[in-house]
């Protein structure tokens, strides 16, 4: 009996004993639970740390990279006043504020910097950078640099023109872009042409590829009045191309240094017939063999009309006298040889003495040999047997200068710059006698 009670006695004990540390282990999980959820409470005010930085780092990228953009989209070179359009000369140093809407925990600072760069004059050193202070008080900063050029906004609207036969410009009326701007538009997708308007020669041109297609008769019916039923025309057997430009004279002697933007005249009569006309590149090759591979590439024929001197001074060309040339490749791939000019009777003579004339091609190039469109010594980069780049296009502005035989072709050696107003070379090299 003692022992019984003894048993019973010790039993709520060992309950309590038990109660007892389960209530310690509750107390030790929640301080373990505490101390985790303070370190996720943590880990995420370090993320929303880190996201609204990353947030705030892409929007200070595209505002550096917008007035970066921004600099090169100004549409002309030179600063106009009152002109609403960004000019080259405009572009400067400055610093703005540019506040991000929706976040008002940001507030960037542009600083740009434009400085010449040691890549030339034409060129400027952009350096844009972008500063904000972020949620932490820390000053944070984005950069970027390039270089902005002083490049005429009509020349990178050229590059969508493609060259050759497909060009198109505006200027022409949506046609090709050597369609001469005078040219009448028919309904048939042609042009007509007349080289000058006391001739009864007309010229159909393919509004597409430039070409020549027919050479028509159209009577005395002017430019301005000529209709699609004005013209007899004879077909071809390879489209012809056409070959435009002024022969310019200035007699001065010593000659003046604006002698090639000014010529002084006086005009002189060309040759009523061909007074350029196209002839083989001379060379022992050529003259030694009939079948020479010069004799044919440039066994090409051509018609050159030039106005009459009287017609040039009544539209005031008191020393120019145009020209217009169809070139007929026969082989229907291209032409080349050499541009010469003819004179009336002898009213000219080429050689360096006095009483001599020279003819000066206007021309770029510091060689001889250039593209064909720049007015080369001879078309077609010939100076062997070989010929890699014959005429295939029309060719314009291929214009000359006549000088006193005693007179050098004058040289102009300044950069086309709009920001300067230099918009022409003048740039001239002997042509005939050849040097």
């Amino acid at each position: 009996m003692t022992r019984m009670r003894n048993q019973s006695h010790r039993t709520p004990l060992l309950v309590w004993r038990q109660r007892g540390v389960s209530l310690i282990e509750a107390l030790v999980a929640l301080a373990v639970m505490s101390l985790g959820i303070l370190a996720i409470v943590g880990v995420q005010a370090n993320l929303r740390f880190n996201s609204d930085l990353s947030r705030q780092r892409v929007e200070a990228a595209r505002i550096a990279a917008q007035e970066l953009e921004g600099m090169r989209f100004f549409t002309t070179l030179a600063a106009v006043p009152g002109q609403l359009n960004p000019s080259y000369g405009d572009l400067a140093t400055r610093t703005v504020v540019a506040p991000l809407p929706g976040n008002a925990n940001a507030t960037y600072t542009v600083t740009r910097t434009a400085v010449p760069s040691a890549l030339g004059p034409r060129h400027l050193s952009i350096d844009v950078t972008v500063t904000w202070t972020d949620r932490n008080n820390v000053a944070q900063a984005v950069s970027l640099n390039s270089v902005v050029t002083a490049a005429d906004p009509v020349l990178g609207a050229l590059l969508y023109v493609k060259q050759g036969d497909q060009a198109f410009s505006q200027r022409g009326n949506d046609r090709n872009g050597s369609v001469p701007v005078e040219a009448t538009k028919f309904d048939d997708n042609t042009s007509g042409f007349k080289p000058f308007d006391r001739g009864t020669v007309a010229l159909l041109f393919d509004n597409v590829t430039g070409d020549i297609t027919k050479v028509c008769t159209v009577g005395t019916t002017s430019q301005a009045s000529l209709t699609r039923g004005d013209f007899t025309c004879a077909d071809l057997t390879y489209k012809g191309k056409l070959v435009s430009g002024s022969v310019r004279f200035d007699l001065t002697e010593p000659l003046p240094s604006t002698a090639a933007k000014s010529p002084a005249g006086p005009a002189l009569e060309l040759a009523s017939s061909e007074p350029l006309f196209i002839r083989p590149i001379a060379g022992t090759a050529a003259t030694s063999s009939p079948v020479n591979l010069f004799l044919n590439l440039f066994q090409d024929w051509s018609d050159c009309y030039a106005m009459p001197v009287a017609d040039a001074i009544a539209r005031g060309l008191t020393a120019a006298v145009p020209y217009v040339c169809i070139v007929y490749p026969l082989d229907g791939t291209g032409w080349g040889g050499v541009l010469d000019i003819q004179s009336s009777g002898t009213t000219m003579t080429w050689g360096t003495l006095a009483g001599q004339h020279k003819v000066c091609r206007y021309t770029q190039a510091a060689s001889d040999r250039t593209r064909n469109d720049d007015h080369p010594l001879h078309y077609c980069h010939v100076s062997t047997a070989t010929c890699t780049e014959r005429v295939t296009q029309n060719l314009t502005e291929q214009n000359f200068l006549v000088i006193a035989g005693t007179q050098s072709c004058p040289a102009d050696t300044s950069e086309v710059n709009g920001a300067t107003g230099v918009l022409v070379n003048y740039n001239t090299r002997q042509h005939q006698p050849a040097p």
